[in-house]
């Protein structure tokens, strides 16, 4: 991955989940993972993306029962953390269900 470069992600869960949108959350290398997630966690109203400190939120859209798309641009390089605080819109369960990390290269 790039930086400053359209990357799509896909995050696919092991069995199907109700939403038809789902919120993830994206850690910017040297921020607390914690921190973001609580800023996220109580960002209202959600929308398709919202900066929070340390990071930011975007939704992905649904395009099979266990599986959703994003399309994102990480706007610095270094080890950025991706995170799916909860399988609803709303708050964070812990352990999260999903978290990985990414590596973004300036070029």
């Amino acid at each position: 991955m790039l930086v400053k470069r359209p990357t799509v992600l896909t995050i696919r869960a092991s069995r199907p989940q109700p939403e038809s949108q789902l919120r993830l959350v994206l850690i910017a290398p040297q921020a607390s993972l914690m921190d973001v997630v609580g800023a996220a966690a109580n960002e209202r109203p959600i929308k398709s993306a919202v900066e929070v400190p340390g990071g930011f939120t975007t939704l992905a859209r649904r395009f099979s029962a266990t599986a959703w798309n994003v399309r994102v641009t990480f706007p610095s390089a270094g080890r950025w953390r991706v995170v799916v605080p909860d399988w609803t819109l709303k708050g964070f369960t812990t352990p999260f269900p999903a978290l990985v990390s990414v590596h973004v290269q300036l070029r």
